[in-house]
Formats: structure tokens, C-alpha cells, sequence
């Protein structure tokens, strides 16, 4: 396979590109590994000297957040903590809603199977005359 022009062509674009791009992701790679121009070491940076600046970051972060939310919970009257509750069973909540995460066709399926489950129970009923 892989034998057509379109295929030839594309393949020899790829290494044109490669080639044009090399130059920008070897600056890439020097930066992150922390290499200088003439290949010396610009500073050690190890794994746990990146997760105590982020946890410092975050704990002031979160410190701010607490202030500005202070201020804001004499504002704001609306509960975002609500989560929504499914029943089991039919999978809808008090809404009549089906959750986010099942898709159309999970939603018709149940549907379907409600109609036909109601409809058999119907049927096994006698009828009155």
C-alpha cells in the first residue's frame, strides 16, 4: 500500500516540514532541559524544587481566593454546591432530565424499552367487557 502519488507527495511534504520545524523544536528542547547557547548548564532544576513552587502558588492562590469569596458570598445568594440527583432506575433526575454524560442513543433506547415494558404490563392485565 502506500504507493500513490498522494501518498509520495505527502510523505515528501512531511520531511520538508520536519526539516523546517527541527530548528525551532531543538530551541524547545534546550529551553525545558535548561541549556544555554554554548551548552552550559543555565540552573539544576529538579522535580521537587517545580512541586514546592507550584504548591506555594497554589496555597497563595487559594488564600486569595478565599478573600475575594468572602466579599462575594454577602452578594451572591446562588447555591452552585447543589448536585443533582438521578434515580436509579430510570436514570432521569427530578427534572425529567437524563444526565449530561449519556448520549442520544442510550436516551432512546430507555424510551423505547419504558414503552414497551408499559406496554406488556398492560397487556397481561384481563380486560373488562
Amino acid at each position: 500500500m502506500a504507493k500513490s502519488k498522494r501518498s509520495k507527495w505527502k510523505r515528501k511534504m512531511r520531511a520538508v516540514k520536519r526539516k523546517k520545524n527541527e530548528v525551532k523544536e531543538l530551541v524547545k528542547l534546550k529551553k525545558v532541559l535548561g541549556l544555554d547557547q554554548d551548552r552550559s548548564v543555565i540552573q539544576d532544576i529538579t522535580m521537587s524544587d517545580l512541586v514546592t513552587d507550584v504548591s506555594k502558588l497554589k496555597s497563595s492562590e487559594l488564600q486569595n481566593a478565599d478573600k475575594a469569596g468572602e466579599q462575594n458570598i454577602e452578594g451572591s445568594a446562588m447555591d452552585t454546591a447543589a448536585q443533582t440527583r438521578y434515580s436509579s432506575r430510570t436514570l432521569r433526575d427530578e427534572h425529567g432530565q437524563y444526565p449530561v454524560w449519556m448520549n442520544q442513543r442510550a436516551i432512546q433506547k430507555r424510551k423505547t424499552g419504558a414503552k414497551i415494558r408499559g406496554k406488556i404490563s398492560k397487556k397481561s392485565k384481563p380486560s373488562k367487557r
